[in-house]
């Protein structure tokens, strides 16, 4: 009985560690951050004297997103979309080249990054309802005119699955862009890849949109 209860402690305790490591790094890929100093919010168009406006965007779950537009002059608009955990200035510089080629340009931040509100992070499932937030932000702004999508990595994959539910989007461009985000979480260090291997076992689909 005492080898047996020795046996029942073990296990009990080597599942509660197990739990734990995929607990951490589930907090650590997808837990909302907390920003300190205002340099840590990135550039912003004042700093490289872009003309631009703020952009009002709210999510369909009641979050207010960091975004500026960047007015143009042709009849085009394209919306830049970072990759994971992306700041609204960081998209910035691309953002500036395409306004200077006269795109009206949408930038914005996710949900959970500095400027817009705290939010968890999910590798796309919750990005998706940001990005269309955007679109529908930006063409309240501008008006109907051809709409382009702009994403790098998980972005880029933000970009194809909303153009795929969004007829007003015209043209879908994209860097690096992952097909499975669980290819993704298994790149990321020790421990990832078994975590990366409970989200498969629980069916999580983390890009997809819903």
């Amino acid at each position: 009985m005492r080898w047996g209860r020795r046996v029942a402690a073990l296990t009990a305790g080597a599942a509660a560690g197990w739990a734990g490591v995929c607990a951490s790094l589930y907090w650590r890929a997808f837990g909302p951050l907390r920003w300190g100093a205002e340099a840590e919010r990135g550039w912003t168009p004042q700093d490289l004297g872009v003309t631009h406006e703020p952009l009002d965007v709210r999510t369909d779950d009641g979050l207010t997103l960091q975004a500026w537009y960047l007015p143009g002059t042709r009849d085009a608009a394209i919306i830049v979309s970072n990759g994971y955990r992306g700041r609204a200035g960081d998209v910035l510089g691309i953002g500036t080249a395409l306004q200077r080629a006269g795109f009206h340009v949408g930038v914005f931040g996710w949900r959970g990054t500095p400027g817009s509100d705290r939010a968890h992070h999910t590798l796309g499932v919750n990005e998706c309802r940001d990005l269309r937030a955007v679109v529908e932000a930006l063409l309240a702004r501008v008006g109907p005119m051809p709409l382009g999508l702009l994403g790098y990595s998980m972005g880029g994959t933000v970009s194809i699955a909303v153009a795929a539910d969004e007829p007003r989007v015209g043209a879908v461009c994209t860097d690096s862009a992952f097909s499975d985000p669980h290819d993704v979480l298994g790149d990321g260090g020790p421990g990832s890849t078994t975590f990366a291997r409970w989200m498969r076992w629980r069916g999580s689909r983390p890009a997809r949109c819903w």
